[in-house]
């Protein structure tokens, strides 16, 4: 239901209807701030049916832009960081660049990630960490930076979430899973084999 025209809307709004019971809101809103937030008005309730309605259209608008993506998008987004990190011969390359990524409207911005160890990076506002690998670790994901392999590590609070790598210009996206560490060593030997 979402929506409707009824014969008291006003030219050029839409009258906001519950998708739960069809109650139609007490005033209506113009098409521009519908368009805007539209996949929130097209799944508003009432405060009958959903008593928690206090702020939700704030909430919607504040949900993170990353969040909002499709799957295809996140892994676009991911790649070109990605390429943008090995762009860059060094953290100083990165300085003064913000990767910015439009889409729906709604702007995510991800600033150079400042590190102690020297090593490039972006960073999202909401936490989402994408840093390449530390060639200086012991461990067989440092040895492969070593050895040239370009190599990052996607995190968010200090969970590891993905590690990509570069194998024949092709980037790969290996999703980490924290119960089986080594599925992820073994999967990213697997491509370099290849």
């Amino acid at each position: 239901m979402a929506i409707g025209i009824l014969p008291s809307t006003m030219p050029g709004a839409v009258t906001p209807m519950c998708s739960e019971c069809g109650v139609a809101l007490c005033y209506d809103i113009p098409n521009e701030e519908y368009q805007e937030a539209k996949e929130f008005w097209d799944n508003w309730t009432c405060k009958e049916c959903n008593p928690n309605y206090k702020g939700s259209l704030k909430k919607f608008k504040e949900k993170s832009m990353l969040d909002k993506l499709t799957g295809i998008q996140k892994t676009a987004m991911i790649k070109a960081l990605f390429k943008r990190i090995f762009d860059a011969a060094s953290p100083m390359d990165l300085a003064n660049i913000a990767f910015k990524l439009t889409a729906s409207g709604d702007t995510a911005v991800f600033k150079v990630h400042s590190n102690t160890k020297n090593l490039r990076g972006f960073i999202h506002e909401s936490g989402l960490l994408v840093l390449e690998q530390n060639p200086g670790k012991g461990s067989w994901c440092g040895k492969l930076a070593a050895e040239g392999v370009e190599c990052v590590w996607i995190m968010k609070s200090g969970t590891y979430l993905s590690f990509m790598i570069r194998h024949n210009d092709e980037i790969h996206i290996l999703r980490t899973n924290p119960r089986n560490r080594q599925e992820t060593e073994d999967r990213a030997l697997n491509i370099l084999a290849k």
